[in-house]
């Protein structure tokens, strides 16, 4: 990446404070072991998640397919099918992929019978899930299963959108995504202050929208680019709590490995890459 680009990305990412865009929740925020029945537990937090790798590749193609599509329409001709394609991608892992400070609300209840449920406003999204006691230790040790779905109220707000020109050319419509989240989560509590968690977690989206390129005619016959893919998140979370009995600080990091190939004018398109979520809350037990 040059250090033109470096800038671009890092102007992103501080544009992005306040825009939480289309970013799915990568964090849990929570132990492994279950709630007690009628207790509840309330988490603020922020989340960054940050994909590099898709970022810098929907900076070098957009770059030049921007180029194509300015040269096109100064001379009035219509935009290659191949350019078109190359605009559309970039688009879309900017959508996607972008940087953003995610603010995250949480709240779960034990309902007994080894289980508790979570609700969780988190930028664009809702999520509810419920959380299976698998084993419980006397030593405070635990195993839990969770399971989680999200639905996706719009893409957001592009805090890149200023920055990347491809994004000007390029517009999102009937946007739509559900994700399913599937957690398989170990805990170990010290005393009432120290809880370590971690474990590993699936997420797919399933992800329908419209790309269309309105203000410059196309050669390629086809002027609403339909997408419906899913995108497969396979990965590990880990964090601590730390604080006294019914308040503590979380810090967490979330590593997953993205494997989206969307098919874009009828050929699929790499947009793989890992994501890494550090976030930070504040927990409270009552």
């Amino acid at each position: 990446m040059t250090p033109i680009q470096t800038a671009r990305l890092l102007g992103a990412a501080l544009l992005a404070l306040a825009l939480s865009a289309c970013s799915t929740s990568l964090t849990a925020m929570h132990s492994a072991r279950v709630l007690d029945a009628g207790q509840t537990q309330f988490t603020g937090a922020l989340a960054v998640p940050i994909a590099t790798s898709a970022i810098e590749g929907a900076i070098d193609l957009g770059d030049a397919a921007v180029d194509e599509a300015q040269a096109a329409a100064a001379a009035d001709t219509p935009l290659a099918e191949d350019d078109q394609r190359d605009l559309t991608t970039a688009a879309l892992a900017l959508a996607l992929f972008q940087p953003a400070l995610v603010p995250e609300l949480v709240a779960r209840v034990g309902v007994g019978y080894d289980l508790d449920l979570g609700l969780r406003l988190s930028g664009q999204l809702v999520k509810a899930d419920a959380q299976w006691q698998l084993w419980a230790g006397e030593d405070r040790s635990a195993a839990s299963l969770t399971l989680g779905l999200a639905h996706h109220f719009g893409p957001g707000a592009s805090a890149l959108e200023p920055l990347f020109k491809v994004l000007e050319f390029v517009k999102l419509d009937d946007f739509s995504r559900l994700d399913l989240d599937l957690a398989l989560m170990t805990s170990a509590e010290f005393d009432d202050w120290l809880i370590f968690y971690g474990g590993a977690r699936y997420l797919a989206s399933f992800i329908t929208l419209d790309a269309n390129i309105p203000d410059i005619e196309t050669a390629a016959d086809v002027e609403i680019i339909k997408i419906d893919n899913t995108i497969h998140h396979v990965g590990l979370t880990g964090g601590l709590m730390l604080g006294y009995k019914f308040i503590f600080l979380n810090l967490e990091l979330t590593a997953v490995q993205a494997l989206f190939k969307p098919d874009v004018l009828g050929e699929p398109r790499d947009l793989d890459g890992l994501i890494l979520v550090p976030s930070l809350g504040l927990t409270l037990r009552l």
